[in-house]
């Protein structure tokens, strides 16, 4: 599914201004600009973990810059995490998407990190999204469209809660 800037930043919850902010810091994000510009489900679910981390810890998004760009890149290039205790690990020198389980396996991390959890923020967003639909049954993930936004021959516009499109 493909969104418009302004449906990410209702569905996040993300003012405009904030959202204009990180764009002129985030590479990935600058590069959606224009009247035109399509963000994917793995930039939804990005712009949600950002705000998350922002607003549960204070996270100033220029001192890991490089690092939520990573994030984008890596949300649009392969399935999102799904198992139970997934987790977004963003640290000074790193960018990846772990367990919780596998974690505590790990001996050392390298720089100061931190954690921002996947599942809540998925549940949230599937529940804006599809808010008369069982959560369980309809996974939100970028195949549900297929690739480029693509099903049956015809884009899909997706439609925002209250009929929006």
């Amino acid at each position: 599914m493909r969104y418009t800037q302004s449906q990410v930043r209702e569905l996040v919850g993300l003012p405009l201004q904030t959202y204009r902010y990180w764009a002129a810091l985030i590479p990935h994000l600058s590069s959606r600009g224009g009247k035109g510009s399509v963000f994917t489900t793995g930039d939804l679910l990005g712009l949600a973990l950002m705000q998350e981390a922002c607003t549960g810890v204070g996270l100033a998004v220029g001192n890991v810059c490089d690092g939520l760009d990573q994030m984008f890149g890596i949300l649009n290039a392969s399935p999102w995490p799904t198992e139970a205790g997934s987790v977004l690990l963003l640290s000074t020198t790193a960018t990846r998407f772990t367990t919780l389980a596998q974690l505590t396996g790990e001996r050392r991390l390298e720089g100061t990190a931190l954690l921002v959890p996947c599942g809540p923020l998925m549940d949230r967003l599937r529940a804006r999204l599809l808010p008369e639909a069982p959560q369980a049954e309809l996974p939100l993930t970028e195949s549900v469209a297929g690739p480029g936004g693509m099903e049956g021959g015809r884009e899909m516009t997706p439609r925002m809660p209250g009929g929006r499109t």
